[in-house]
């Protein structure tokens, strides 16, 4: 039986206060849901950094608040990145939106994405994978997709934009994204039918929108013609298209199949928008709300299926969609929304807003410019979270109140990484891995690296661990090419492959040795046998023809 992930236990006392049903059920199924990975295989999943489905996972966790020690996962994706521009000179040209993945991930674990730095160098991943990127319209190669990634990373964590028309900036990047729209309203990736998960995410990026009174005019790439629109609309169309394709179930469906992907997609996205599942009738069909569509896929042991056969991507994406509501109903800040929490007496005036605004129908012009005042007050990055802005600038509008309202979502907030105290334990630890490096601990090593690099620990006990893990990185890439030359040779049998293994061998640390793949079939060290028996028989044939020439030089001279 596997070992219970033991961070699950946080959520048994989750809520100091009561809480519905629904709540009750999104917990149980998150505890469900996580039983399911065990404390060591919740480990190795952190050794996959850079890997995009188990990355999300991690993220997912990070977002419900467990205590995960993250120096290992940190550690690691600061390696990748560096890893990947030390070898290519970038990450993936082709696939824009692991440069946003790895943002949000960067900032999730307290990351600077804007100078990830690893021996002296130092990596922008914003200049390089958003802003830096009109010019050669690297972002258009993955259509749609890098566009609504690319904003939700920009606005993870309130970047500040660089005032320059040769880069991209929030409003390039919300104009991309509505020229995608379908007619009749959604989005889809690469077909002119709207997609729920493509949509999902668009609704998902432009959360922070919502509440723009900013007019875009942008050409419609499948309508061939210009249109002017708010976000606000393309979302509320959005919002028609989820309620009219919601199933009798709650769920919703992807190229014809019911799943709790699709599911939790739309979840996440009405969450952004502050949209209560179990109040509001457009998102409940017989009594069966979007959270009861996801459930629908979740088998008895927690784990999720997709055509009743469980499903590793199903469970992923249904927890991420668990997380995001169970953020929701905390009032917390939404799934992608990676700055620091709301202070408490500016939550609080949010949530008085929110409550006076639901009045604004019987409110006097004069209680209805206060109202648009306190609004006015709260940081911009922070008005999507007045959730109902839109019936207070209704009601403005038909009293004739002009409303103008300067926007603005740079919070110039810069990630801190606290001092994290080293133990005597972890000295000595150190100590031993860097006396004795070895690949079977590249992961500790690595873990330590970030453990102590925002300590107060001497700088020279940091540069030998830093010069200690460049070595068992050289050894572990040459062991790689070492056993994909062995696997070709078993295939062929090609001499200068058997002299490229002896010489990769020999230059391999003794320990590294028995990281050899095909070891005891395949040793190296028969090769060198091989060719000291040649050498061996060479020189007994030397011998011989010299002890003959010899003899019977001996004999001629006896004859004379």
């Amino acid at each position: 039986m596997k070992k219970v992930f033991i961070l699950i236990l946080i959520f048994v006392n989750f809520f100091s206060i009561a809480v519905s049903a629904s709540e009750r059920e999104t917990n149980e199924n998150i505890d469900n849901y996580l039983s399911n990975f065990s404390f060591d295989e919740i480990f190795e999943l952190q050794k996959k950094a850079g890997n995009n489905f188990d990355d999300w996972f991690l993220f997912s966790i990070l977002r419900s608040e467990k205590e995960l020690d993250i120096n290992l996962y940190k550690g690691l994706l600061r390696h990748y990145i560096s890893d990947n521009y030390e070898k290519y000179g970038y990450l993936n040209k082709n696939l824009m939106t692991e440069w946003h993945r790895l943002i949000m991930l960067s900032v999730s674990v307290g990351l600077n994405p804007s100078e990830i730095t690893l021996n002296n160098f130092s990596y922008d991943l914003l200049f390089d994978g958003i802003y830096n990127t009109k010019q050669s319209e690297s972002l258009e190669k993955q259509g749609i997709n890098s566009f609504v990634f690319a904003l939700m990373a920009l606005d993870s964590f309130a970047f500040e934009e660089i005032n320059d028309d040769l880069f991209h900036s929030r409003k390039s990047l919300i104009e991309n994204i509505l020229s995608y729209e379908i007619p009749g309203g959604g989005f889809a990736f690469s077909k002119d039918e709207p997609d729920i998960d493509m949509s999902a995410l668009v609704v998902q990026a432009l959360s922070e929108y919502y509440n723009s009174l900013i007019v875009y005019n942008v050409y419609n790439k499948l309508q061939d013609r210009n249109i002017e629109t708010t976000v606000k609309d393309v979302i509320d169309r959005v919002l028609l298209l989820f309620s009219s394709l919601q199933k009798p179930d709650g769920d919703f469906e992807s190229y014809g199949i019911g799943n709790a992907e699709s599911t939790a997609q739309v979840l996440i996205s009405l969450t952004s928008l502050g949209i209560d599942i179990d109040t509001d009738e457009r998102f409940i069909k017989n009594d069966k709300t979007v959270l009861d569509g996801i459930i629908k896929y979740q088998n008895k042991d927690g784990t999720f299926r997709r055509n009743d056969k469980t499903n590793k991507i199903s469970g992923y994406q249904a927890f991420m969609g668990l997380v995001a509501y169970d953020r929701f109903v905390n009032k917390k800040r939404s799934i992608y929304d990676l700055k620091p929490e709301i202070d408490s007496k500016l939550k609080e005036e949010i949530n008085s807003l929110i409550f006076a605004i639901k009045d604004a129908d019987n409110l006097s012009i004069s209680g209805l410019e206060q109202l648009l005042l306190r609004y006015k007050l709260i940081p911009g990055s922070e008005r999507n979270y007045v959730y109902n802005f839109s019936h207070l600038y209704n009601n403005l509008t038909m009293n004739n109140i002009e409303v103008v309202i300067e926007e603005a979502y740079n919070d110039n907030l810069v990630i801190v990484n606290e001092e994290i105290s080293v133990t005597k334990e972890d000295i000595n630890n150190i100590v031993k891995l860097v006396k004795n490096p070895k690949i079977e601990n590249f992961y500790e090593m690595v873990y330590y690296q970030e453990k102590i690099r925002f300590s107060n620990i001497d700088g020279n006990t940091k540069i030998r661990l830093d010069e200690k893990i460049n070595i068992i990185k050289e050894e572990k890439n040459k062991v790689l090419v070492l056993n994909e030359l062995i696997e070709d040779y078993l295939r062929e049998e090609d001499e200068i492959q058997k002299e490229a293994i002896i010489d990769l061998y020999k230059d391999l640390l003794k320990d590294s040795k028995k990281h050899i793949i095909l070891y005891e079939e395949v040793n190296p060290s028969n090769f060198f046998n091989e060719r000291n028996l040649i050498i061996g028989f060479l020189l007994i044939a030397l011998i011989s023809v010299f002890s003959i020439f010899t003899l019977r030089i001996i004999k001629r001279k006896r004859n004379k």
